[in-house]
């Protein structure tokens, strides 16, 4: 028996039982197929994708993006095509596949005729709350601060409203957005200050039942549960590189990295990003770093860049101590 199939036995069978196991299994296989791309094995890669779409109907199209890549790479153009065929029907921009170099020669005068298969009524409303939420911050965030915190507030109301008459605004159901970040959704509940409601029932329910992707759902419940702590490591995700400065010359630097986290941190958070199917925040640190340089795939997105700049050399060694490079 492989190692991926004992740890879908072992999850299946502990008292992690609010994650539907179909849907744990669905995120064992993806985790492995991740780290199979990480070792450039592509092959095995698609064939752990294959594996996690049989264990959920509506697989997550991020998974769809990521395995077309591996599609490519091997030179596999049919099967590349019926991916991102499936990404166009549930409204990935045409552009956006091209940006990416894994693709241009694959689907290079292939005539796309794309069906719209969400509802693109709901689409339209959400789409319009995005609209609402970054019109007055776009003109002038202090000048319009009150018409902002109204917004936030109205947007709010909205969406719970939307949700109760049409469902919760999976992928399938609204469409994809560039990021997969479920932008609209992931907007109002991060600009969600001002009601005081607390979505993280809604997030929970959506990531046990398959719903959401739970790579999204991890921050969201960071920022919904828990006043911004960060109780899965997804906040920490963010690239740091430091640098020896004299004056505003740069002297050396580092690779860009991740910040340590606490090793009396590590298991705790484990323990959470295990209960929601997430894999470990090693190899989740390793994904985010592999996939800075390998910008073909999307897997965990980081939330920024940064260069710090210290002028003492004592103080920049004992700096590059505190971040994890990729090998």
């Amino acid at each position: 028996m492989s190692k991926i199939k004992i740890i879908i036995i072992f999850f299946s069978y502990t008292s992690y039982a609010q994650l539907q196991s179909n849907i744990r299994s669905y995120y064992a296989y993806v985790n492995n197929a991740e780290s199979l791309v990480l070792k450039s094995d592509f092959k095995k890669a698609i064939i752990s994708y294959d594996e996690a779409f049989r264990y959920k109907k509506d697989v997550f199209l991020k998974d769809i993006y990521n395995q077309a890549v591996c599609y490519a790479i091997l030179n596999k153009k049919h099967k590349c095509i019926k991916n991102l065929k499936t990404l166009l029907n549930y409204g990935y921009p045409l552009d956006s596949l091209l940006s990416n170099e894994k693709f241009k020669k694959t689907i290079a005068n292939y005539n796309f005729n794309e069906r719209i298969l969400y509802d693109s009524t709901y689409k339209k409303i959400m789409d319009s709350l995005f609209t609402r939420d970054q019109f007055y911050r776009k003109i002038d965030r202090l000048k319009y601060k009150d018409s902002i915190r109204i917004t936030d507030s109205t947007n709010v109301i909205k969406l719970l409203e939307l949700i109760k008459q049409k469902g919760f605004p999976t992928e399938r159901k609204t469409g994809v957005y560039q990021e997969f970040d479920y932008s609209p959704l992931s907007l109002i509940i991060v600009h969600n200050h001002i009601t005081g409601y607390n979505f993280s029932n809604i997030i929970m329910n959506a990531i046990n039942s398959g719903e959401l992707d739970n790579r999204i759902g991890a921050e969201l419940l960071n920022l919904s549960l828990a006043n911004g702590k960060d109780l899965y490591g997804s906040m920490s995700g963010g690239l740091i590189k430091f640098a020896l400065c004299k004056g505003k010359d740069i002297i050396k630097e580092t690779p860009f990295g991740i910040v340590k986290i606490k090793p009396e941190l590590i298991e705790e958070k484990n323990k959470n990003r295990l209960l929601i199917g997430l894999d470990d925040l090693e190899t989740n640190q390793k994904k985010i770093l592999y996939n800075d340089k390998n910008k073909y795939f999307l897997f965990t997105k980081y939330r920024d860049k940064k260069r710090w700049c210290i002028e003492n050399e004592d103080d920049y060694n004992k700096s590059k101590e505190k971040l994890i490079f990729l090998e």
